[in-house]
């Protein structure tokens, strides 16, 4: 009885109904999207799917078979949802939906047919379009998903390796380049080794441009926007070369040598306060080509030995002098330099949790061991002092001045 009471008095207090009158369902819809502001929210993807499923009333089958792709398109939380939505949108029109506009943007860009059906009765024809937008539009939110995650698009195929299928995972995962997905949607048409191609010029341009020169995002921006246009309306004809012009043409003016350097000598560790992933990353790929450095540095950068896949979560990023440097052994010239670039290398993690805080001549022999082809040339060094330190750091970054290029 109690809780009876309890809904009587919100009945009496707190209940109201609206009684509106539109001309219309047009207006309707829209007066609903306005006020719809009590209780639980619809969403765009909630507005859709009613709207289309308006649309299509009539024919049954059609309806159905949206109705259920609707219902997996929804699956996700709401915010994600329009996440996908708006990268879609970005990726098929090259530009971004205003701001609580992305019903309309989204129903205008995509289903044409709703005016038509404002006038007169659907055909067939018109429903059975609406129908195949529908299921072209699940088929991009579950890419989306597996770009979220990091996931090939592509069948496993020769001569794509898993170490070329790991780059879009760190590209996505670990350095969080989500303006990157309507690119990757759009460039899913493509040849699966274009595609690799174009994820591989993607994370060295987003590193360079904006991790370690701080440029802001919406040059790069448009110029995924740019591409994917191009790359929608003329899959099979598609020209990387153009791509890689502008983005060289963006570095050279906004993201130089001299700024990416700079950039380069403030990279360290962070002990807290910060995440070192990018630093991780640039470690991992100076090793990935130093191979090919050492061999000369012609051309484009590239991996020689692509059976080497290191686990981005599970390697370790070493400091040569030790962090915790026992009392007896600190190095107050080097103490300075611990966290810096010169001072860092990559280790597998047994191998670095075996040397722990040992100084450089105990570490020399796992150093020697060692995969990493940058940590055994450390080894070449009989002692480690702000000399080394500075060598390595240079050795580093005429490394990365070579890579990281469109």
């Amino acid at each position: 009885m109690d809780d009876i009471e309890v809904i009587q008095n919100i009945v009496d207090n707190d209940f109201t109904i609206l009684y509106m009158v539109t001309d219309s369902k047009e207006d309707a819809f829209r007066l609903f999207q306005v006020i719809n502001d009590r209780g639980t929210n619809l969403t765009v993807g909630d507005l859709l799917k009613a709207k289309i499923l308006e649309i299509v009333e009539g024919f049954r089958d059609n309806q159905d078979r949206c109705e259920t792709f609707w219902d997996e398109i929804l699956a996700d939380s709401p915010s994600d949802t329009e996440n996908y939505l708006n990268w879609i949108y970005e990726s098929y029109k090259g530009k971004r939906a205003k701001q609580d506009e992305l019903f309309d943007t989204l129903l205008d860009g995509f289903f044409p047919q709703h005016k038509k059906h404002k006038i007169e009765q659907f055909a067939e024809v018109e429903s059975q379009q609406v129908y195949q937008t529908v299921k072209n539009l699940h088929e991009d939110i579950v890419k989306c998903r597996k770009l979220l995650e990091g996931q090939w698009l592509h069948t496993m195929q020769q001569p794509i390796t898993n170490w070329d299928r790991t780059r879009l995972n760190i590209l996505l995962k670990e350095l969080d380049h989500t303006l990157s997905i309507p690119l990757f949607l759009a460039a899913s048409q493509l040849d699966h080794k274009i595609f690799s191609q174009i994820v591989q010029i993607v994370e060295k341009v987003f590193f360079r441009y904006k991790i370690i020169c701080n440029q802001h995002a919406t040059s790069l921006k448009n110029i995924y926007y740019e591409e994917s246009i191009v790359m929608r309306e003329k899959p099979s004809s598609y020209n990387i070369s153009n791509f890689k012009h502008k983005l060289k043409k963006l570095i050279s003016s906004k993201a130089s040598n001299l700024m990416f350097k700079n950039g380069l000598e403030t990279l360290g560790y962070k002990e807290s306060g910060g995440s070192n992933k990018p630093l991780k990353y640039f470690l991992m790929t100076i090793e990935y080509h130093y191979q090919w450095y050492k061999n000369g540095g012609v051309g484009d950068a590239i991996c020689i030995d692509k059976s080497r896949v290191y686990d981005f979560a599970g390697t370790s990023i070493e400091h040569i002098y030790p962090q915790k440097a026992s009392p007896n052994l600190r190095d107050e010239k080097l103490e300075p330099l611990k966290n810096t670039l010169g001072n860092l290398t990559i280790l597998d993690p047994a191998q670095n949790t075996l040397s722990g805080n040992d100084p450089f001549l105990a570490k020399r022999s796992t150093y020697q061991d060692s995969s990493v082809l940058v940590t055994r040339d450390i080894a070449t060094n009989s002692t480690w002092t702000e000399q080394e330190v500075e060598n390595h750091k240079n050795l580093l970054i005429d490394v990365a001045l070579k890579i990281f290029n469109a």
